[in-house]
């Protein structure tokens, strides 16, 4: 139930984010919440945007490596890992918002009908049994479990609006100068 309600409220903060593009497609993330909020509030959002970034960080490379070393590269060092996802990164925001919305468009179906499927077969093995009813558990536990399932639904694409409209601009730039 947490990853369903944190992944919605993850979807409605990227919907939030965009809307802010449209309305200052100039501006990176941290200026357009400023020019949006106000100073005293826009700059407590990006203290706290920076805030669950950092705090959520190592939690999510180490779940991704560990996930890919498990079931992808198995007897590849996370550190190897961590390095090729970076560089994957690098190379998007080199090429663009264009190249890298494009690739995600592509790519979709590879991940979602595996993604379907192994969920449609792994319905009979589940047991019902043994969830637990929910907030039976310390308080603490259900926070630190939403904001890892929304930071693993939003930040990271939050991030990357961070420095991508300056970028376009200056590529924008230097091509149309000569």
């Amino acid at each position: 139930m947490i990853p369903l309600i944190a992944g919605s409220v993850g979807y409605v903060f990227v919907l939030l984010i965009c809307k802010l593009g449209l309305l200052y497609p100039n501006k990176n993330l941290f200026d357009m919440t400023i020019t949006a909020f106000g100073t005293a509030l826009g700059q407590l959002c990006n203290a706290l945007l920076v805030l669950l970034a950092i705090l959520t960080l190592f939690t999510v490379m180490n779940y991704s490596a560990g996930f890919i070393s498990s079931h992808i590269l198995v007897s590849t060092p996370n550190e190897w890992i961590l390095a090729i996802s970076m560089t994957v990164v690098i190379y998007g925001v080199y090429l663009g918002t264009e190249t890298y919305s494009l690739f995600a468009i592509l790519s979709t179906p590879f991940f979602f009908l595996p993604y379907v499927l192994l969920i449609v077969l792994k319905i009979p093995e589940a047991d019902g049994s043994l969830l637990l009813p929910m907030l039976q558990q310390p308080f603490s536990d259900y926070v630190s479990a939403f904001l890892f399932y929304f930071s693993v639904t939003a930040i990271n694409a939050i991030f990357l609006l961070t420095f991508f409209p300056q970028m376009a601009g200056d590529k924008k730039k230097k091509r149309y100068k000569s």
